[in-house]
């Protein structure tokens, strides 16, 4: 049971005072005293989020050493005001999608990034701020936050509660220019009060992502007892234009005894070959694999890195941020020579299409191995139905695979020209078929 303590005429009064500040000046103990009276009597409903929830954190770095360098940084190194810290302060910043981190950081083409993957062992209690109809509309999110049923909760209670909320939302989640960092005090007073026992952390839509995926900020006891390492990406920006790309330089699952990264110079995959056990489902920006029993698969460094590609495999093998993709291989007896062909089911998680590559080795006759695959692309899109529907018990993102539509475009990279114009065509709809060798590129 809640007390009533505070009018909306209140509220109104604390806010004016709040935005009158010159928060260049005053200390965060200060604004804390400020901020108390719109607490009292507030109330609120705490997701519980179950024990195996990834998190993923990002940093622009140089190739990591150390498992701790991929962790919050230490309480003496943190230098500058955070949305949730104080200088001297240590805060866990994750997020709940794997391409998150990048929008965050705004990184450079041609900049290195460490992007880990971290689980939950037990449960985690989460206050949540910033999840109001003004928020959507001001970072022009395209979700709905009210599936959230804490978001969908809130906006049911007290109108002065409903008021104390969407001023605490506003204030979290506004947009703050490096040269100003002093105007995150208030978020800092705020999330000091939000933070603290029984709660583990915050849970805030992104505001680099539009209010359209969410970041956590975790107490570092709990991420000390119960956040476990999975693994680590090395990858370097390639592209930020469009929807920008990057390729992966190393990957790390284990640590040494001394915490050490054990980097392996290999991709984390998952082998799907000759199997139809695993399912696909998605977490918005990666993949998330479940075995026969509905237990998550982590991807494991099975696939060798070749920095030396050939202009044509890394054009098909480059990754499209927002898309995901199948790969799978097939050998082809071409007129007594075996060629190892490999296709891609593209499935993209913005427009919801679909579309199918294929990477065609140096071979005596590239045109019939092309023409067999086309005529296999029925078989590509069967794989497809790896893809499975969300767990409602989890927050995975709800993907069918029946619900991307082929978008009519079917790309052919090959190692030599040949006339792909005469290719027969797969399907009875137009199909615009994009071909690349060294010779074009149309």
């Amino acid at each position: 049971m809640t007390t009533k303590t505070i009018t909306k005429k209140r509220v109104l009064q604390i806010v004016k005072k709040l935005e009158s500040i010159n928060y260049a000046k005053i200390s965060i103990a200060e604004l804390e005293k400020l901020v108390n009276p719109l607490l009292k009597g507030y109330y609120t409903s705490v997701p519980i989020y179950p024990p195996d929830t990834y998190i993923f954190r990002g940093r622009i770095c140089d190739k990591p050493e150390y498992l701790k360098e991929l962790t919050y940084p230490p309480k003496e190194l943190v230098a500058n005001f955070g949305r949730a810290n104080d200088k001297g302060r240590s805060i866990f910043y994750g997020t709940i999608g794997k391409t998150i981190p990048m929008f965050e950081l705004n990184p450079s083409e041609g900049d290195t990034l460490a992007i880990s993957v971290w689980k939950t062992n037990t449960k985690m209690a989460l206050n949540h701020v910033g999840f109001t109809d003004e928020v959507a509309r001001e970072l022009k999110s395209t979700r709905d936050f009210f599936e959230y049923p804490f978001a969908d909760h809130m906006r049911k209670t007290s109108k002065e509660n409903v008021a104390v909320y969407n001023y605490l939302a506003k204030v979290f989640t506004q947009k703050i220019p490096k040269e100003k960092a002093y105007l995150y005090k208030l978020s800092i007073a705020i999330a000091n009060k939000l933070l603290g026992p029984p709660m583990q952390g915050i849970i805030y839509p992104t505001i680099a992502m539009f209010g359209n995926a969410d970041n956590v900020a975790l107490e570092p006891s709990f991420v000390d007892k119960h956040l476990q390492f999975v693994s680590v990406e090395f990858i370097k920006i390639k592209r930020t234009a469009d929807q920008g790309s990057y390729d992966t330089l190393d990957s790390a699952v284990d640590v040494d005894e001394a915490g050490k990264l054990v980097w392996t110079g290999k991709l984390l995959t998952w082998d799907v070959q000759g199997t139809n056990s695993m399912s696909f489902g998605s977490g918005g920006d990666h993949w998330i694999v479940k075995d026969g029993k509905g237990k998550r698969v982590d991807p494991k460094p099975t696939q060798e890195i070749h920095p030396n590609y050939t202009q044509i495999e890394a054009r098909f093998h480059e990754r499209i941020d927002g898309a995901m993709g199948l790969t799978k291989t097939y050998k082809l007896d071409n007129y007594g020579e075996t060629v190892t062909v490999a296709a891609t089911l593209h499935l993209n998680l913005r427009t919801n299409e679909k579309f199918v590559s294929y990477y065609i080795p140096v071979c005596k006759d590239p045109f019939l191995v092309a023409a067999s695959m086309i005529k296999s692309t029925d078989k590509i899109f069967e794989h497809g139905k790896l893809v499975h529907q969300k767990d409602s018990r989890t927050n995975e993102i709800v993907l069918r695979y029946e619900d991307f539509v082929f978008n009519n475009h079917v790309y052919i990279f090959s190692e030599v020209h040949f006339d792909f114009n005469k290719l027969p065509k797969p399907f009875e709809d137009p199909v615009e078929l994009h071909y690349t060798s060294l010779r074009y590129d149309i």
